[in-house]
């Protein structure tokens, strides 16, 4: 009996073995086929399904999808690589303009209110010309211009940068704005933008020396108005409490220098902490870590010489916003409105900043100045007044992956296709349960003293059939079993035939 139960263990680890050959390594996992096809599903579902930036007939479907609205008029426009726009209104009409005397047709064409000035143009752009075209947009004929990004659009508009040039931007909220730069940075900012902000994943860390050596398993709330509280924390331990709170997004405030983070303790002198062991933690623990870059880098939550508590300037009310856009926007309200910007950085992660216009680093006395004013209002008002916003947040194929997974710490694909295995081998079960009978027999009553004993032995084998060999097996076992019923069929002609003339036969001379 031990024998067997040997044999029947090396079964197993031989079954796991070939299971974990059989799958992909998770660091090549995007060049197997099954991983793209299932990233490519999972990029066209639910929320995350994109129109086709570069496609017009996308444009003109969301054109046509407006309400009608008196004194408007909406049509989708496209650049063509050749320099030559296509126009389409909500009727589906389209019109090419290859000069400027065809472009000052385009109203009379395909919006006859505008032309007769009725009705104002609105002219929708797909994403790829607005990135690609914008220094030519000034051959568009007079209107509003808006471009259509993941089903939504936004206003287009031109906004000072730090270095005091203008450039075209995409107004996402009233002061919240994105730059047509590159593509990829533009499409992973908008992704940022439009995510999830629920104040339950979020945590406010208020860094003080003498502040708690962990955090405790939920975010501090105001008894009264049950809103979130600033978690104080002591400096040395903020990398291991980071550790403690996966998939939540971190706040803290004080003033970047670099790669250093410079924080003012209750005595009112300023330390700094390393900001690499803080985003690597934040990596490990898919993190999203948020610092509101401040000159006056007070904590929230601390008291000044007034005994006031100090508050991070329009903090409060961005915690109650659902988007993170609409967190900016509420947070950029005093800053002038912010311009917000992605650059790679390690693997599975995206810089972002969210800079004030204002905020560009002035030197000499007027740099000076502004730093006297934002302490001297900081110290009185008990507000700290923030330049910005610098992040290290997962990215977009990263956030997609964690959501596809059901099991937390276990790849997608691996468990999508222990899913699709499971599935396969229901359908397989027939031959799937044949080849089990020949690699593990079923248990003999004789071999066990007590009934206890053998019905658990039954039960094991029961288990690893069902969740270790059904799922390996089960493509194989559903396509056999298909080929076996798709030859049934065939064949049922031949028997039939083969039926009546045995029923001939059989009858007496």
């Amino acid at each position: 009996m031990t024998a067997r139960w040997a044999i029947r263990c090396l079964v197993v680890a031989a079954v796991l073995a070939v299971g974990a050959l059989a799958l992909p390594p998770a660091e090549t996992a995007d060049a197997g086929w099954f991983s793209r096809l299932v990233r490519e599903a999972g990029e066209t579902s639910g929320t995350a399904a994109r129109l086709g930036a570069g496609t017009l007939d996308d444009a003109g479907r969301y054109v046509s999808k407006l309400p009608k609205v008196r004194g408007q008029a909406t049509l989708a426009a496209r650049r063509e690589t050749s320099g030559h726009w296509t126009f389409t209104n909500a009727k589906g009409e389209t019109f090419t303009a290859a000069s400027q005397a065809e472009m000052a047709r385009v109203a009379r064409v395909l919006a006859p209110a505008v032309a007769a000035g009725e009705a104002r143009l609105t002219l929708v752009l797909t994403e790829d010309t607005a990135l690609a075209a914008s220094r030519a947009l000034d051959e568009l004929p007079s209107s509003r211009l808006r471009v259509l990004v993941d089903r939504k659009s936004y206003p287009l508009a031109k906004r000072a940068g730090a270095d005091g040039a203008e450039a075209l931007t995409v107004q996402v909220r009233r002061n919240v704005h994105v730059p047509l730069n590159d593509k990829a940075g533009f499409q992973e900012a908008m992704f940022q933008l439009e995510r999830a902000f629920r104040p339950s994943w979020v945590r406010v860390l208020a860094i003080s020396d003498d502040g708690p050596r962990r955090l405790g398993a939920v975010a501090a709330r105001n008894p009264t108005t049950k809103q979130l509280e600033p978690d104080r924390i002591a400096p040395d331990v903020l990398v291991d409490a980071l550790h403690k709170i996966p998939r939540q997004a971190v706040i803290l405030t004080g003033r970047v220098e670099g790669d250093k983070l410079v924080y003012r303790t209750a005595s009112g002198s300023e330390r700094t902490l390393e900001l690499t062991p803080l985003k690597r933690a934040a990596a490990e623990a898919d993190v999203d870590l948020l610092v509101l870059n401040a000159r006056t880098p007070r904590q929230p939550g601390s008291r000044n010489w007034l005994w006031q508590r100090a508050e991070v300037d329009g903090l409060e009310t961005a915690l109650k916003r659902r988007t993170f856009a609409d967190f900016l926007n509420a947070l950029g309200e005093s800053a002038g409105g912010l311009t917000v910007t992605t650059s790679a950085g390690r693997s599975g992660r995206v810089n972002l900043q969210a800079v004030s216009a204002g905020s560009a680093r002035n030197d000499g006395v007027s740099g000076t100045l502004e730093t006297i004013v934002a302490e001297v209002v900081s110290e009185t008002a008990g507000r700290v007044l923030t330049m910005g916003l610098e992040g290290d947040v997962v990215d977009r194929k990263r956030v997609k992956e964690l959501d596809r997974r059901i099991v937390p710490g276990v790849p997608s694909y691996l468990q999508i296709g222990y899913l699709v295995g499971l599935i396969c081998g229901v359908f397989g079960w027939p031959f799937a349960r044949a080849w089990w009978f020949r690699i593990w027999p079923p248990e003999e009553r004789a071999d066990y003293g007590r009934v206890v004993g053998y019905q658990l032995a039954r039960l094991v084998r029961l288990i690893v059939f069902v969740v270790v060999f059904m799922p390996l097996v089960g493509v194989p076992a559903a396509i056999a079993n298909l080929a076996s019923q798709i030859w049934s069929w065939v064949m049922l002609p031949s028997r039939v035939l083969g039926w009546i003339v045995g029923l001939f036969r059989s009858r007496p001379a």
